[in-house]
């Protein structure tokens, strides 16, 4: 299984103090513990103090050397797609061709209405969103580029330097509408989502059929799976009351479960389907449960690593050297 990825979601608002020096040492502890990738969210407001994704990511790129360096993913809507592409590109090159570059349609509308930025419909999002990787590849891997779309315009626009990487940075598309997957099929090297393996099931049939309008092959797209996790332990009763402790600090309204209140109980049950949980064998099984209907990327977002740093490589130690 050597072709399987391990990689981390530092989701840039601090998950420790609210410092840049302990979000810096958990990206250093990282790359240090032997992940493959550290991903960062785009995110303006979500989660209270929050480092914005790409000035963050390109100071990890500044005290890093060998991990990659992913946004999972970006908002195409916060930032004019040709800037993007200097911004993103600016950070190849810095980083010396590490860039992962993810995008997105955007989905939390409080934080458009919060900046002031239009929250279009989601057919629109599409459309915009399809347009602005159509320029940010052109500026790649174009000298002057040209590009009149009903959303978006360049005219001989000059992006230098370009990426290191060659043609360009993999892309990644997040997201799992049919809309989105024919977006994937058609431009991603990485299609990312966290759904349960049945649910994958459905969609990469969906996936498929988009490759074939494309003649795409679908094996050349990477399946990547986000999880949530707070560590491993030992025993069901040490999972429990550790994922007790996230329920009482983010309160009820946690990762996708917003519905009316429940108990511990019941909001514990319903997160085993979607997130990883138990002991390190647990773990472990379920990873290869993924890997069986073909996921080769995991990007786990540890939601307990407050002081706790060495969870990140009791991770590795404990379940990826079951699996690899």
């Amino acid at each position: 299984m050597s072709d399987i990825e391990i990689n981390v979601l530092l989701s840039a608002k601090h998950i420790s103090t609210g410092s840049w020096p302990a979000f810096k040492e958990l990206a250093l502890e990282s790359e240090k513990s032997g992940y493959g990738t550290i991903w960062l969210a785009d995110h303006l407001t979500r989660g209270g103090f929050r480092l914005e994704c790409l000035s963050t990511l390109t100071a990890i790129a500044a005290i890093t050397k060998k991990i990659r360096l992913g946004t999972l993913v970006l908002c195409y809507a916060w930032r004019n797609p040709a800037l993007l592409a200097k911004i993103t590109a600016t950070i190849d090159v810095i980083s010396e061709g590490r860039l992962e570059f993810g995008i997105g349609s955007c989905y939390l509308k409080q934080e458009f209405d919060a900046y002031g930025f239009p929250f279009p419909k989601f057919k629109d999002r599409i459309e915009q969103l399809s347009e602005a990787i159509e320029i940010i590849k052109k500026l790649w891997t174009e000298e002057k580029p040209s590009y009149q779309g009903k959303y978006y315009q360049i005219f001989e626009t000059v992006c230098e330097p370009k990426p290191v990487q060659k043609p360009y940075p993999p892309i990644t598309i997040g997201g799992g509408s049919e809309s989105i997957l024919s977006l994937v099929a058609k431009y991603a090297d990485r299609w990312n989502r966290g759904y349960t393996v049945e649910e994958y099931k459905q969609k990469l049939k969906i996936l498929d059929d988009c490759c074939s309008k494309y003649d795409r092959d679908f094996n050349e797209i990477k399946i990547s799976h986000l999880f949530n996790i707070v560590g491993v332990y030992e025993n069901e009763d040490e999972t429990y009351e550790a994922w007790k402790n996230v329920w009482k600090r983010e309160g009820r309204r946690f990762y996708g479960i917003q519905s009316k209140p429940v108990s511990f109980k019941e909001w514990y049950e319903r997160m085993k389907d979607r997130n990883l949980m138990g002991t390190p064998e647990e773990c472990a099984a379920k990873l290869e449960e993924y890997i069986e209907i073909g996921v080769k990327s995991f990007e786990l977002r540890f939601v307990d690593l407050y002081g706790n740093k060495q969870i990140l490589k009791r991770f590795m130690e404990k379940v990826v050297k079951r699996i690899l």
